[in-house]
């Protein structure tokens, strides 16, 4: 059986192909899934799941599956999703997920808050970590940064393309694990903000909204508005092969809020294909695939860069398999609009079809009812691929003008080919193997017991007796075997027999009524006993974490304040007189990934005016591989210039300055900024271990948990007092998805375009060279909670001028404003 602690090193070795990984929203999607050919499923346990809203599993739906998987030939894995931020009062309960998984049979964590990583690295060995593609891993800095945080995986960003993602397999010491089919978030994941700041409902903490599935309308376009940030489906069957020559370790479905149908049908296709299938299959295949759920499919970026047409601006839900187009509509002679056209594929009664029509108007869905070849006669049950038949439409439906597309949503041929068994439920919780050893004197029958749950759980002991008078036995060799009988009838129990072993010197018998009832009374004692050695085990667990964080300073007595001021554009401080930029103790200028060389001249400017020791070079969230040469160039030409003060967005930013300041020989100061989330004591130590002399808290956080935080950290964690943090950060151009064209980075004019939603919000779309941010028109501003953040130890603090829509005066007011709160 595959070893719960195989290392990264020795699966690359074992394995000539690439795992195939699918998602189990539910117990039944996992069963299917692994019914069709999935290695490994994914799943969310009731808490801390990025998608909080599926199904999800309960405790012993995960040790179910788990039990299953591993019982299967080749054995199967499955990992659960702990893969949101984590609040600081919330850590318990992580340490109790993580505990949870371990003891119910988790082959693998899936990580994004790095302070939950540092927990299970430290507390829980036996669970192997994956990095998840919400910590927004983009190139090889972030994967080597996440190994030394000890992942094994790093799930990249979806946005890289096959040379990237090549570039990063041959280089890092981790596996690297990819998506190749479904939904795609228009930010990159783990950057995206728009749920939380417009809905209150944050994707960093599984609850989003999903705005980008919404119309939106721009200053010049359309009233009624389009779909510009819902993207198309991801659909990556024809570059299996190069991403397994890349060096992947792992093919990702997503789909976690879909059902057991899509996890099947999608698992048997990619299957298939790294099976290697007929080609002549793949496209019936993936039409049976399409009707299970599917948007128009898109390869994203995975041959090359720039805009592709991967956003659908007309729909943004389900469409399935094409299957034709009206051709005409007409009353029947009994009543009822019947619609005609011709099926490129079997269809049967009872299927669902969707009508698209040209133009904005709701597509119109339904199942039919009614079926005949077209220009009337007997109705059918099915149809033929290549049979010009009508279709009755629902009573409520409108007109359906010729030309309009027809597409197949549900199969009810597809549903009778898939199908999958769940096992009927066993015992609950996990399976701890039971050693029994039991000792027999003529007034006594004692046992004493031991188990341990798997994955290096705890072990617990427990002892139970009972008394009675106990003869001489006629054959103590039968009394043996009775023992052994006895102690195997653990059916219903959490426990599996372990050892069994008897000493009865003196060669007694003991009914086997009274064995039994010794054996109840053992299995209840040891199943309280672990309940009590996993409660112990959080407590140390707790304890342990309490001393975890290097370099936390006492926040006893006041700290002097000290105002920090971040721009993107040296130009909007134009306005600032000399005693305005004396007020800021530090200038944090951005070296945005593609200009980072006009920053740089940039710098040298603002130092005349502020001296050289108040400025801090930031770097961008999203560094690509083709931003890094010149970002490199940039930074060793500050760096030369004798700036030592950095700030990183991403873990990969700490690697970066670190390699070009070993070039000039100066130790740098790297604080990092917001999208490095510290939201509990243990990112934050995490954060410092890596090198960080500071970190920044994240806008998205509550004011509650923020107290938590400045009470530990004060000076080192920061405070953004106003800011316009970008609700999107995409690598796709909204600009091109609303234009329909792209002009090419060369001939683009496009800067600023203003944006309005059925949420009410006054947005702005900003373009950022062929990279798209999001922004609300006013600022994000917490100046009210200042005294709350003040009295609990906050003493630095940010006024944040990036993403400027107002000019120099703007910046200027924003700074005179924050710093009077």
């Amino acid at each position: 059986m595959l070893s719960m602690v195989e290392s990264a090193d020795e699966r690359k070795r074992r394995r000539a192909r690439p795992e195939l990984l699918a998602p189990a929203g539910g117990p039944e999607a996992g069963y299917a899934a692994l019914a069709y050919g999935a290695d490994a499923v994914y799943l969310g346990l009731r808490r801390f799941s990025a998608r909080a809203e599926a199904v999800n599993f309960s405790l012993d739906d995960l040790g179910a599956l788990a039990a299953h998987a591993h019982a299967l030939s080749p054995p199967r894995r499955v990992f659960a999703a702990v893969n949101t931020l984590v609040r600081c009062g919330e850590v318990g309960e992580a340490v109790d997920t993580l505990a949870a998984a371990r003891d119910f049979g988790a082959d693998a964590v899936i990580v994004q808050d790095l302070g939950i990583a540092r927990i299970a690295r430290a507390h829980f060995p036996g669970l192997e970590m994956h990095a998840s593609t919400q910590l927004a891993v983009h190139d090889l800095a972030g994967a080597e940064a996440l190994a030394r945080a000890g992942f094994s995986r790093v799930t990249l960003a979806r946005e890289l393309t096959i040379r990237e993602i090549s570039a990063i397999c041959r280089s890092a010491p981790v596996e690297i694990e990819v998506f190749v089919h479904g939904a795609l978030c228009y930010s990159y994941s783990g950057l995206c903000a728009f749920s939380a700041f417009t809905t209150g409902r944050s994707a960093n903490r599984g609850s989003c909204a999903q705005p980008c599935r919404c119309l939106y309308r721009t200053d010049s376009g359309p009233r009624s508005g389009r779909y510009l940030f819902s993207m198309k489906d991801l659909a990556l069957p024809r570059h299996v092969r190069a991403l397994s020559d890349a060096g992947v370790s792992c093919l990702k479905i997503e789909g976690r809020m879909k059902g057991p149908l899509y996890s099947a049908a999608a698992s048997d296709f990619y299957r298939r294909i790294i099976d290697g299938s007929d080609p002549d299959r793949m496209e019936q295949d993936a039409e049976d695939l399409r009707t299970t759920f599917s948007r128009p499919w898109t390869s994203l970026y995975a041959d090359a860069r720039g805009w592709r047409g991967a956003v659908d601006t007309d729909f943004a839900g389900h469409r399935g398999a094409c299957i034709g187009e009206v051709s005409s509509s007409r009353q029947g002679r009994k009543g009822g609009i019947w619609a005609a056209f011709k099926t490129s594929r079997p269809i049967e009664r009872r299927d669902g079809l969707q009508i698209e029509f040209p133009g904005p108007q709701k597509p119109l869905g339904f199942s039919i009812v009614a079926m005949r070849s077209a220009g009337g006669g007997p109705l059918l049950n099915e149809a033929d691929a290549g049979s010009e038949i009508e279709v009755l439409l629902p009573d409520d439906a409108p007109s359906v003008p010729a030309g309009s597309k027809v597409f197949c949503s549900s199969s009810q041929a597809v549903k009778r080919r898939f199908r999958w068994t769940v096992p009927a439920k066993g015992a609950p919780g996990p399976s701890a193997a039971a050693d029994f050893r039991i000792a027999v004197s003529p007034g006594l029958a004692e046992v004493r017991a031991c188990a341990a749950l798997p994955n290096s759980g705890p072990a617990a002991h427990a002892e139970a007796r009972i008394e009675g008078g106990f003869p001489p036995a006629r054959d103590p060799a039968g009394v043996e075997r009775f023992v052994k009988e006895a102690f195997g009838r653990l059916g219903g129990t959490r426990f599996s027999q372990g050892a069994v072993e008897t000493e009865n010197p003196q060669g007694l018998f003991v009914p086997l009524s009274a064995l039994n009832d010794l054996r109840r009374k053992a299995v209840l004692a040891l199943d309280e006993a672990l309940e009590a050695s996993r409660g112990a085990e959080k407590a140390r667990v707790i304890s342990a974490i309490g001393l975890d964080c290097p370099s936390r300073p006492s926040t006893r007595g006041a700290s002097a304040e000290s105002w920090s001021l971040k721009v993107d554009d040296a130009g909007i401080l134009e306005a600032f007189g000399k005693g305005d930029l004396e007020a800021a103790d530090e200038i944090v200028l951005y070296l945005a990934a593609r200009g980072c060389a006009d920053a740089a001249r940039s710098a040298s400017g603002l130092a005349s005016r502020a001296g050289a020791g108040r400025i801090r070079m930031a770097l961008p969230p999203v560094i690509r591989e083709w931003d890094l040469p010149q970002l490199e160039e940039a930074l060793a030409r500050l760096s030369a210039d004798g700036f030592s003060k950095f700030e990183v967005a991403g873990v990969g930013g700490f690697g970066i300055v670190a390699r070009i300041a070993s070039r000039f020989g100066c130790r740098p100061d790297v604080r990092s900024d917001w999208p490095v989330y510290v939201w509990n004591r243990s990112a934050a130590a995490a954060v410092l271990s890596m090198g960080a002399s500071g970190f920044t808290l994240s806008p998205e956080d509550t004011a509650e948990n923020m107290e938590l935080l400045l009470g530990e950290f004060g000076p080192l964690a920061a405070v953004v007092v106003l800011s316009r943090p970008p609700l999107f950060l995409s690598e796709t151009c909204a600009f091109a998805s609303a234009s329909g064209s792209c002009p090419g980075p060369g001939d683009c004019r496009a800067r600023y375009t203003g944006l309005s939603s059925d949420f009410g919000d006054d947005l702005v779309m900003i373009n950022l060279g062929c990279r798209t941010a999001v922004v609300k028109r006013g600022f994000h501003d917490i100046s009210p909670l200042l005294p709350r953040l003040r009295a609990a130890g906050a003493s630095s603090f940010r006024v944040d001028l990036q993403h400027s829509l107002g000019g120099p005066e703007e910046a200027l007011a924003a700074w005179k404003a924050a710093r009077k709160a």
